[in-house]
This record gives structure tokens, sequence and C-alpha cells, in this order.
């Protein structure tokens, strides 16, 4: 299976030049480590000048990449439409890396990972339900009406009865059903997020797409989630501030060395 790593060093955001690398080498490890696939292919996915490409593979090292195999998808061009946005270049480069592949591929990212062993069956599993009905959504903020509206986009053009607002990012699974969607409607990636919809393509295909006991995040409006009882039933981790005092101190005890 190919895992793809949506990869871009965040430094206006983080303020330093090493959190994301550091991340990403860390969330490498866990995936290889503790997802039961016998036949992995890593892939290291971006838009990245002959610099970045140079930071990366200098940090992360030669002995690194070569143990775990691996290779970079280098998206050289961005269209102007997917341009004006993170999630928007994003979306450009999951159509691209799979047309480079072929193949259907795990979207991995640096800050969401396993820390226990997972298979297949946790893959487009969202771990909190926000709404169950988005009606019901008081004061949303951005990221709630984003949902809302990817909501009520697919219930009017495809006719689907969609109400549940799913929480976090999970870990998605892109095969050739899914690619062929967006790519007959372009319209979606160039409006909302690729997990979004995603999330809500599985729904109107019926299918399950909440599986209880999942995953967590660390940080929700800075208020530290996770404890002992909750970490201990958790598989899946989503580190939203990784410099953060508790995350590091997380970070030391669960990832694999």
């Amino acid at each position: 299976m190919n895992y793809v790593f949506m990869f871009k060093n965040q430094k206006s955001f983080r303020n330093d030049s090493v959190t994301d690398l550091k991340m990403l080498k860390i969330s490498i490890k866990q995936w290889y480590k503790l997802f039961k696939d016998d036949n992995k292919k890593i892939y290291i996915c971006g838009s990245y000048s002959y610099r970045e490409l140079d930071e990366i593979t200098d940090y992360l090292g030669d002995n690194f990449m070569s143990k775990y195999g691996i290779n970079f998808i280098n998206v050289n061009f961005i269209p102007p439409e997917y341009s004006t946005h993170k999630s928007l270049r994003v979306n450009y480069q999951m159509l691209s890396a799979y047309e480079y592949l072929g193949e259907p591929m795990v979207l991995c990212t640096n800050d969401v990972f396993p820390i226990k062993l997972i298979d297949e069956s946790y893959l487009n599993k969202e771990y909190k339900i926000r709404y169950a009905d988005y009606r019901d959504a008081v004061n949303p903020g951005w990221w709630v009406k984003n949902y809302i509206k990817a909501i009520e986009y697919f219930n009017e053009h495809f006719d689907a009865n969609l109400k549940t607002v799913y929480e976090g990012h999970s870990l998605y699974y892109a095969d050739h059903e899914f690619i062929k969607f967006c790519k007959d409607n372009p319209e979606l990636l160039l409006h909302f997020d690729r997990d979004t919809v995603l999330i809500l393509w599985l729904q109107m295909n019926g299918e399950t797409v909440y599986k209880p006991g999942f995953g967590s995040t660390t940080y929700h409006a800075n208020k530290w989630l996770l404890d002992k009882k909750t970490l201990q039933h958790t598989k899946v981790i989503n580190v939203t501030l990784p410099n953060a005092p508790k995350c590091k101190q997380l970070l030391k005890k669960i990832t694999v060395k």
C-alpha cells in the first residue's frame, strides 16, 4: 500500500523550521511500525524547491530515508485556482500523487498518526461527532461553518441526506472511485478540504465513518484533552500543538524508537 505524507513545513505558523520536520520523522516511524501492512511504500508529497528538498533530506538523513524506503512526489506546478489556500494546494497534490502512482493511497500527515497497532479497519474513520444534526449548531466556528456548507452542498447537488458534523482529522484512504468523483466534481476541491469531502462522500455511499474510541486531539481551544484513562483506549492522536510542554512529554512517551 502507498503511504503519501502531504508535507509542508509551516515555518510562519510554528515560528521555527524544525518542528514540522521532527513531527514528519515521528509520523513516518509510527505509521511504519504500527500499521499492519507488509508492503508499505512511503512517499513525501508537496511542491518543493531544491532548497526545501535539501532541508527535508538533510534532516531525515540518508540512513532514515533508506531504512523506510522514502521517495518524493514533487508537484512542480499548482494551478492558480488551487494556490490560494493550503487546503486547496493539498487537494491538488492529492490528485497529482494519485495520477503519479496510479494506485490507492493512504493520505498521511505529520501531526496525525497511530500510537498503538492498527489495521485497515481504522482508515476513513472519524473519532468524534461534533453535532448529530448540523442544524443544531449554535454559534459555530469557522471550521464547523465550512463543514455545514459542505453538507449543504452535498445535499443539494447529490440528493444526499447528510446531517452529522464530525470533528478533527482522520486516517484517510483515497481509492480510484473517490479520485474519479473529485475529478468529475472539481468544484468540491476548490471549496472544501479533501478530508471533509471524503467523509461526506463515504456517508453518501452508506459507509460507516465513526469508530468509537478511535482517537483524540491533544488540545481543543487550548484545553488539554488527554488523560491516563482516555490515552489508555486511544489508538490515534492529532498533536495539534506539538511545541506545547504536555505534547512534548507525550511524544517522548509514545513514539516508536
